[in-house]
């Protein structure tokens, strides 16, 4: 089982400054309403991971960037997006891309969900940091990890955990040991990191179509700088 990962245990994070950044990939800045269920993700994987996650001022010098996105939710069902590079399996410059709510109404409330679907907004943070820390998307419909998030996915399960584990060595399952099944689903969904992308593999574009097939991260390009560009992680929501 071939990964990328992070080298160091304390990831940084920041929510882009658009204003302060005219290369930025982003429509736009995560508002303070939202950012306490973007910590709360990050607290989620904490745990499965042993990592630690560090808010700090925006710059291209944070780990993970995260911002809006126009990802047309409406036609595409993408709610988020995730981008990285990685060199001798190492990964940096993580970029997370999420539905504008400008585009696509984020119901007001605990829960949060994007108009139309079954997805919310802290749900889908979840999934994007999952493939931010090298996990891929896999076919357990119980993970955060599924391709496909709804009701039956809202948050980590012992796939998600197993996998933080087998990358990180993290903290003891207390919701039980990884099945045999667990670890095939994580393989299947990790097999491709840092090598050419699997046969069927769809194509990772937040504008395309057949983002419900994605079980491998797609290598998209690679530079002469040594770096491998991954694009990863369509998060497809369900339908409501």
């Amino acid at each position: 089982m071939e990964a990328a990962m992070w080298d160091h245990k304390v990831i940084t994070w920041s929510l882009a400054d658009t204003k302060s950044d005219k290369d930025s990939p982003f429509s736009g800045k995560v508002d303070p309403a939202h950012e306490a269920s973007v910590k709360k993700a990050f607290d989620a994987w904490a745990t499965a991971s042993g990592l630690t996650f560090k808010e700090v001022a925006d710059s291209s010098a944070s780990d993970i960037r995260i911002g809006w996105s126009d990802l047309d939710t409406a036609e595409t069902g993408a709610v988020g997006y995730t981008t990285f590079k990685a060199k001798k399996g190492h990964i940096s410059s993580t970029q997370i891309r999420l539905e504008d709510p400008n585009k696509t109404a984020l119901a007001a409330g605990a829960t949060g969900t994007y108009a139309g679907t079954d997805a919310t907004f802290q749900q889908v943070v979840e999934h994007e940091i999952g493939h931010a820390i090298g996990l891929g998307s896999n076919a357990d419909p119980t993970s955060i990890m599924f391709y496909e998030l709804g009701l039956q996915n809202r948050t980590l399960g012992a796939t998600d955990r197993s996998g933080a584990q087998a990358i990180y060595g993290g903290a003891a399952n207390p919701h039980g040991a990884p099945t045999a099944s667990d670890l095939s689903l994580l393989i299947q969904g990790m097999s491709t990191m840092g090598g050419a992308p699997a046969a069927s593999t769809a194509p990772l574009n937040p504008n395309g179509a057949a983002n419900d097939q994605v079980l491998h991260p797609q290598i998209v390009n690679s530079s002469g700088s040594g770096f491998t560009h991954i694009s990863l992680g369509v998060a497809r929501a369900m339908a409501a």
